[in-house]
């Protein structure tokens, strides 16, 4: 394995990332959100998981809106992420969903408390981030909401953590933090990512 660019550190990147991504035109991201569709419906596990957690994407985050849409025509239930104190929540989600805008501004669904799931009821979680590599390591926005929320997963189970972003996110290797939860998997416009065949390459 490449060690990681002590030059770049989080902050860095999130600047270089999130400026490529605001570079991105909004057919190229229209592209980008069709092309993930049939990436996602390839997964092993995909066909039998019941549900499948996306989220609302914020302007230049690749777009899972598509793939839910898909996935509801699927037969499987979709939910996205609500703010629970420093934690995360699932929200059930249908293009009818009545939104609010939370404490970041960010739209989630406006549901009772009684209707929102624990992250361990997912099967397939797809995961927004800001710069990956090709051993599948990620950073996100800072908030580490979704490394809190999945920091009891044990890998290897039944449900899947797959990163969905654009390939001009990819950098050169990423040095992680002890509280950095692995992902199984992350999905581009163009290909996708296992930590597995990176270590053998």
């Amino acid at each position: 394995m490449l060690p990681p660019d002590p030059d770049r550190d989080r902050d860095a990147i999130r600047r270089e990332m999130r400026a490529a991504r605001a570079a991105l035109s909004v057919r190229q991201v229209a592209d980008a959100a069709q092309a993930l569709v049939e990436r996602i419906r390839e997964l092993p596990g995909y066909a039998a998981a019941t549900s499948l957690a996306g989220y609302l994407a914020m302007p230049g985050e690749m777009d899972p809106g598509p793939a839910m849409h898909q996935a509801l025509d699927d037969g499987k239930s979709c939910y996205v992420p609500v703010i629970a104190g420093q934690r995360l929540r699932f929200a059930p989600w249908s293009p009818d969903s009545l939104l609010r805008r939370n404490c970041f501004g960010i739209l989630e669904p406006a549901v009772e408390t009684e209707q929102l799931l624990l992250p361990a009821a997912l099967e397939l979680v797809l995961v927004p981030l800001v710069a990956f590599d090709v051993y599948c390591n990620r950073i996100g926005m800072g908030g580490g909401y979704y490394d809190r929320s999945f920091a009891d997963r044990v890998g290897g189970g039944a449900q899947i953590l797959a990163g969905v972003a654009h390939e001009i996110q990819k950098v050169n290797v990423l040095e992680m933090q002890s509280w950095d939860v692995a992902l199984d998997c992350i999905i581009t416009d163009s290909r996708t990512y296992w930590p597995a065949a990176a270590m053998q390459t």
